[in-house]
């Protein structure tokens, strides 16, 4: 089995922080205090979810330690100096020490461990089992950690720099379909060659093909592609962006919410105005026009199902990212004209994915989306 088993492409791939900044709102910065003396979980902005803590017995929930990170990291940036930005710098440190308790290594790789039985949504996975999505919470939530500590050349920062790399490592072991794999795996190969980063490996190389997890570990990929450039992490993330373009109408059920996995059980996405946004990201990280009309059409399908002021929102915010994708391309194109180069942005050569024809009613709820979207990338793509 070959290193790298899978198909992959070349996209022109936008920093991460960049990426981060239009992805991750910070609920409750505004509002947290640091109180260092505290126990941990009393201490953190976003604590463990109460099914962690008293279903699972696990003090340690992967997306909350992103999202306390996040909070954290904010809060002594702002304050740099004081005795509060003190206090959050400790409980920060704290925050990793419970990371790295969940942590477990092997060959250069690591991966968080949860140390629970699993049953959701018709998916029965025994503990202690990995995931794809964990180890993406893991680096976002640690990157965030290097900002709160000043990102710099010490023991400590260094030190957390190689967790990233050895969590991200992680992902290059897959599972490849029909040819077997390691025991322990949080990437799939399937028989087409589309790479998966799983949400929920099952026993024996089974996935469930999950959009929201895949997605979060191509957004974590990238931040640990800007802390270790040399790596090869692009190549992973351009495969799972290719997966997305090609196989998105898959998840798709016309005028209905989308649906959560590929392989699982076919049970609608509980969180539907995600899949919008995450199409959104995947737009400003890729430059890749198919995520645009990814999100339009899921923004359509479930226009019915949904807070219309929240799905609103999204796309406001979509707009936004479009604008700085675009001006994101046009420094490029003009870097390259000033080194003798093509004059337009990298694009991939892959075969475009099934665009279904939308129905007359589909066509007039999208239309206002349509046209703003189509007179930005009009605009662009006339100076290029």
């Amino acid at each position: 089995m070959t290193q790298f088993p899978f198909r992959s492409c070349h996209y022109n791939l936008m920093p991460a922080p960049a990426v981060s900044a239009s992805a991750f709102p910070v609920p409750g910065l505004d509002t947290w205090q640091p109180k260092a003396d505290l126990p941990l979980e009393q201490a953190l902005p976003v604590s463990w979810d109460p099914v962690y803590t008293e279903t699972y017995n696990q003090p340690f929930q992967p997306v909350n330690f992103w999202c306390s990170a996040n909070i954290i990291a904010h809060f002594i940036q702002r304050n740099e100096g004081s005795s509060e930005a003190d206090a959050a710098k400790t409980i920060l440190r704290r925050l990793v020490e419970r990371l790295r308790e969940y942590v477990v290594d092997g060959d250069g790789r690591c991966w968080v461990e949860n140390r629970f039985d699993f049953e959701q949504t018709g998916v029965s996975i025994p503990g202690p089992w990995n995931s794809g999505l964990s180890n993406a919470f893991a680096i976002l939530g640690l990157r965030r950690c290097l900002d709160g500590l000043g990102n710099s050349d010490s023991e400590e920062c260094n030190g957390l720099r190689g967790l990233v790399r050895s969590l991200a490592n992680a992902y290059r072991a897959p599972f490849v379909e029909g040819q077997g794999g390691p025991e322990r795996w949080i990437s799939f190969v399937c028989k087409n060659g589309n790479l998966w980063f799983e949400e929920y490996p099952m026993p024996g190389g089974r996935p469930n093909l999950v959009l929201n997890g895949h997605i979060f570990a191509m957004l974590a990929l990238n931040e640990a592609r800007e802390i270790w450039p040399k790596e090869g992490y692009a190549m992973l993330i351009n495969a799972g962006a290719l997966s997305v373009a090609e196989r998105f109408q898959e998840f798709q059920r016309r005028g209905k919410v989308n649906i959560y996995s590929l392989r699982g059980p076919r049970k609608s996405d509980y969180k539907p105005v995600r899949t919008v946004r995450q199409q959104f990201e995947l737009f400003l990280l890729t430059g890749d026009d198919r995520f645009l009309s990814n999100a339009i059409r899921a923004s359509v399908d479930i226009s019915q199902s949904v807070d219309p002021e929240r799905l609103r929102v999204v796309v406001d915010e979509g707009t936004k990212v479009i604008n700085k994708r675009l001006r994101f391309d046009e420094r490029v194109r003009r870097r390259r004209m000033e080194e003798g180069g093509v004059s337009s942005p990298l694009r991939p050569e892959v075969v475009p994915a099934f665009q279904p024809k939308p129905s007359l009613a589909q066509k007039l709820v999208a239309l206002p989306v349509l046209r703003r979207i189509g007179r930005q990338l009009k605009q662009h793509r006339q100076g290029s």
